[in-house]
């Protein structure tokens, strides 16, 4: 039983092992060193019959012999020890690895989740553009006889692109106006998104893109609306004119 909680002490024990016994089996080594640096005057004594020179020798077979033993323990502790801490190492290297890898397999799962919802937004990003673009063709084929179509841009200068344009510049700039940073300050914008000039690093300025596009529409329509009056004014007149 003595061995067995032997076992279990030891390695219940935290943090490597082979250190400290190594610093005693260097002492230990010492120890016999020093004594076998005795051994030939006190043999000599002996020999020469030197009072008290035997009990000397003898003590000093004995404190050899304890050294020697202590030594030849240390290095077969020392040998377990350093067995048990590349296990100790081993076992934790490996708990980190599962650890890392049940992360690394969550994050994948997570990359997996973004990139089905970024497809579906562009499917249903797509399925709008298109509707854009038809009702832009009908909006161009019904324009009111005789008008003509102010050239109308979006946004702060027209930086935004043409209202009746493809929209390539307006959904990029929506697309870095809505990349909000992150709890670290860090800012994930999609790779299209541009900002209205490379020199507005600050997104939080711009009106939404709806907003900018909702008021060149307005333009537009009251510039046609506006044309539509006076040539129905026009014509009025010069039907007043004629039957008079």
């Amino acid at each position: 039983m003595s061995g067995m909680k032997g076992a279990t002490d030891m390695t219940a024990k935290p943090g490597p092992r082979a250190p400290a016994i190594a610093a005693k089996l260097e002492a230990a080594k010492g120890v016999l060193e020093a004594h076998h640096a005795e051994v030939a005057q006190t043999r000599l004594d002996a020999a020469d019959d030197l009072p008290g020179a035997a009990k000397r020798l003898a003590d000093l077979r004995a404190r050899i012999s304890t050294a020697e033993r202590d030594v030849f323990e240390l290095e077969k502790a020392h040998a377990l020890a350093a067995r048990i801490d590349r296990q100790t190492a081993v076992t934790a290297a490996k708990r980190m690895r599962a650890e890392q890898l049940s992360a690394f397999e969550s994050h994948m799962q997570e990359r997996d989740s973004a990139v089905a919802e970024m497809c579906g937004a562009v499917l249903k990003l797509q399925a709008s553009y298109q509707r854009y673009s038809q009702a832009t063709l009908k909006m161009l084929g019904v324009k009111p006889v005789g008008t003509a179509l102010p050239t109308m841009g979006i946004g702060p200068d027209g930086r935004g692109g043409s209202a009746v344009g493809n929209l390539e510049k307006l959904i990029a700039v929506e697309a870095w106006r809505c990349a909000e940073a992150d709890e670290n300050g860090q800012r994930y914008a999609v790779p299209f998104a541009k900002p209205l000039s490379l020199t507005d690093t600050d997104q939080t300025h711009l009106p939404p893109a709806l907003e900018m596009f909702r008021e060149a529409q307005a333009a537009i329509l009251s510039e046609v609306i506006g044309q539509v009056e006076k040539i129905d004014a026009g014509d009025l007149a010069k039907a007043i004119g004629v039957a008079a």
